[in-house]
């Protein structure tokens, strides 16, 4: 779905900023303060290609944008929300369409509850199914 050099399209998407319009202020100044920006990459249950960034201006709290995009489709913003860089799971967001749930915790083992069952997730990272419950990040 990414093609065989996944890391060179990953920064092709990152460095164009046309899908992130809607939350860029071009006469802003961005910054961040030291804290961590982020960029994960995958593919959804149902195919689409998943790219999550960070935003940050000069001391605001950083906007964790989740895009999605099928085929070679532009990527759409479809979720977002603040990081918290000091909680033990600093993102946590729901993706539309039932895709599940995106967690991020770096240097961090990500584990979840779905249906009884205790389960762990990729270190860092993780697209979680949509009923995950007890999201924790150690």
């Amino acid at each position: 779905m990414w093609g065989a050099d996944r890391q060179g399209v990953v920064r092709r998407y990152v460095d164009d900023v046309s899908a992130l319009a809607p939350y860029i202020d071009p006469a802003g100044y961005h910054t961040h303060n030291g804290s961590p920006l982020l960029t994960v990459y995958g593919v959804t249950p149902d195919g689409r290609r998943l790219l999550v960034q960070t935003i940050q201006y000069d001391d605001d709290p950083s906007r964790v944008i989740v895009l999605l995009a099928r085929g070679d489709a532009p990527f759409q913003p479809v979720a977002s929300g603040f990081a918290n860089w000091k909680a033990a799971l600093p993102v946590r967001l729901e993706l539309p369409d039932g895709q599940g749930i995106l967690v991020a915790a770096e240097g961090k083992r990500i584990t979840y509850r779905l249906n009884g069952t205790r389960h762990d997730a990729a270190p860092n990272a993780a697209l979680l199914p949509p009923g995950a419950t007890n999201i924790t990040a150690g």
